[in-house]
């Protein structure tokens, strides 16, 4: 029972960080109908920027999550002017420049970080509350996570984030109305390179830092959101938590390495059956 309870608290924490990660994504498919393929690789960024940070110049990555997040929105920005941008209009053809896009910068990290693995020491400890085994570094990073989430949530009910919404649901009627739908495009996509980011350096004294490790979040991602529906980011917060809870149970009783193909195998089963997404699927029944 203890152990479930742990898994349970673990869970919950990797949950809130696939949220995060899958509404950059949601973002996107909500905005631009395209899959990031290359969102995986900003959240490596995060991790190797934060890492940087503390080698460097001592930075704590319990706040430097803060400097990447904005370092990384620009990085974005930069991408999406001289490779998505001009592609905007053609959806297959950005979908391919997006993956080459993951790719180079794949390619990047290891001409300037090298192929070697990185490791960051946690900053909070773990403690025992009535035998279960907590650790702080964790629930530290849940906790951000859920209240950038929120936050999230508060923008898009903004006027700015009405505009962003608008314009996803018809970007044709949103132009004619004067709102300049490419701008909102641009700062979507660095929007979202900017929370994976921050994912990543939230993660990064959890996690190996390398070149590729962020392809396993990006899966997760995916999964998130087809579960979740496609760009619905209150989805995304509930099917991350579920997922998280889920993969985290997977973790400990069988093997973690069990946790990719779960992913891949909730894309697959979920795209046959409710290719919507079933939370989607599951709020339309209710109305």
């Amino acid at each position: 029972m203890l152990v479930f309870v742990q898994a349970l608290v673990s869970g919950l924490s990797q949950g809130a960080i696939y949220a995060v990660v899958a509404s950059g994504l949601a973002l996107i498919l909500g905005n631009l109908k395209v899959v990031n393929l290359a969102h995986g690789s900003f959240f490596t960024l995060g991790a190797y920027l934060t890492y940087t940070l503390y080698t460097t110049w001592g930075w704590s990555p319990l706040y430097s999550w803060l400097p990447v997040g904005g370092v990384v929105f620009f990085v974005a920005l930069l991408a999406y002017r001289l490779v998505i941008g001009p592609l905007r209009h053609r959806r297959t053809t950005v979908a391919v420049a997006t993956l080459g896009l993951g790719m180079l910068m794949e390619s990047i990290f290891i001409i300037i970080w090298s192929p070697l693995h990185y490791y960051l020491r946690t900053t909070l400890p773990v403690i025992r509350v009535g035998g279960v085994r907590i650790n702080l570094q964790e629930a530290y990073v849940g906790l951000i996570a859920l209240l950038l989430m929120g936050l999230l949530f508060v923008f898009l009910k903004t006027r700015s984030g009405r505009a962003l919404r608008f314009a996803a649901h018809d970007a044709e009627v949103a132009e004619t109305v004067g709102i300049d739908v490419g701008r909102l495009h641009m700062l979507t996509f660095g929007g979202a390179g900017a929370l994976a980011a921050v994912a990543g350096s939230l993660m990064a004294p959890l996690l190996t830092i390398h070149s590729t490790m962020g392809r396993m979040p990006m899966v997760i991602g995916l999964a998130v959101v087809i579960v979740g529906g496609m760009g619905n980011i209150h989805g995304a917060l509930v099917a991350g938590l579920a997922l998280g809870i889920i993969s985290s149970l997977v973790g400990f009783y069988l093997s973690p390495a069990l946790v990719y193909i779960l992913s891949l195998a909730i894309i697959v089963i979920a795209l046959a059956l409710r290719p919507t997404g079933l939370y989607g699927a599951l709020l339309r029944r209710d109305r």
